[in-house]
């Protein structure tokens, strides 16, 4: 996904739609969005109780959160974020910090975003009070995006987490591929993060932003569709966790198992309810 593409999916995900938009030049929404991505960023940070403002000198975890100061800032405007520095994270400390704090924010900003789709439902219930289908889809859509935000700070969490043991990383040990290739554990788990990550980048976020700026039972059902999706994943990261990583586990990584199954079953049930509106 190029820098554009991220700019313009998040971004239709924040920026005013309807009546809230009118009179308004597109460049002008624009600003108004990367304002607030730019406030709920700092704030997710900052939730997080990741202090940027006092890293240690010198050293590897000096190193990790100093790319993660400047992958922070640069995801304030997303069209500043090069997608090679996602792709080269292993080459040194410093890009390994741009990596989760990039992605940090964009998990910050979606589970906000979530919070917006059910804003605009709620408006919908709200302008026809005795419709009673909408109240059934307005309702939907907050316990979906309650839901899915649970699975993103869970997400959020672990990137939290990877950032503050990579000095540690071999510890964790390591296996054995195609004969004669090693592969850390902690690369193995970052890998499973950054596919939950890819479902949201490429799929949930432009389903999220539709959802959120033309709802309807249909836009609903498929952001709920993509969201079991989304957890699906995550469940399968955390389940690996559970399973095969005890030393993580020892170190204060949690798995989440029955919070995602929890969040998956809600999610299931919700698309089982869409798909019977007529």
């Amino acid at each position: 996904m190029a820098a554009g593409e991220i700019e313009e999916e998040f971004f239709q995900l924040f920026r005013e739609s309807g009546e809230d938009a009118s009179g308004k030049s597109e460049e002008e929404l624009l600003e108004e969005a990367k304002e607030k991505t730019g406030d709920a960023i700092d704030k997710g940070f900052e939730n997080l109780g990741i202090d940027l403002d006092n890293i240690p000198p010198g050293g590897e975890q000096g190193e990790v959160e100093q790319g993660m100061k400047e992958g922070k800032e640069a995801t304030k405007d997303l069209s500043k974020v090069d997608p090679k520095e996602t792709v080269d994270k292993w080459a040194k400390p410093k890009a390994f910090g741009k990596w989760v704090a990039i992605e940090l924010a964009k998990g910050i900003l979606f589970g906000v975003g979530t919070i917006l789709v059910t804003e605009a439902w709620d408006a919908i219930k709200k302008a026809n009070s005795n419709d009673a289908t909408n109240k059934v889809l307005a309702d939907a859509a907050n316990k979906s995006s309650a839901a899915v935000k649970t699975v993103s700070d869970i997400v959020d969490e672990w990137h939290a987490w990877l950032s503050a043991h990579y000095v540690d990383r071999k510890k964790y040990g390591s296996i054995t591929v195609q004969g004669n290739v090693e592969i850390l554990r902690f690369e193995i788990f970052q890998v499973t993060v950054s596919d939950v990550d890819t479902e949201r980048d490429e799929t949930l976020i432009g389903v999220a932003a539709t959802a959120k700026n033309s709802p309807s039972k249909d836009t609903l059902l498929a952001l709920v569709k993509e969201e079991v999706v989304y957890t699906q994943l995550a469940l399968k990261a955390g389940t690996d966790v559970r399973d095969n990583e005890p030393l993580m586990v020892k170190d204060g990584l949690l798995d989440h198992v029955d919070d995602l199954n929890t969040a998956l079953r809600t999610l299931q049930a919700i698309v089982q309810g869409l798909s019977g509106i007529k």
